[in-house]
């Protein structure tokens, strides 16, 4: 981990490195916590949303994925 190579090449004492270390770590979990609260915005509206399920779900329909090139 970074964090702590910053903490042993600063020489901080064990009190202060905690505290780093700690508040690193609380401002990751909120980082991620909040991240998993935003929702996807979409670009489909409601109707294509509910064509391409039907789309899914059509089994006489065989989806593959796009070609990109460069394959061989």
């Amino acid at each position: 981990m970074a964090t702590e190579s910053y903490i042993k090449k600063a020489n901080l004492d064990e009190t202060t490195g905690g505290e780093i270390r700690n508040a690193f770590i609380r401002e990751t979990d909120r980082m991620m916590r909040e991240n998993k609260r935003k929702p996807q915005r979409t670009n489909l509206s409601a109707a294509q949303w509910k064509a391409v399920k039907n789309l899914k779900e059509d089994k006489s329909i065989i989806i593959v994925p796009a070609e990109k090139g460069n394959k061989q």
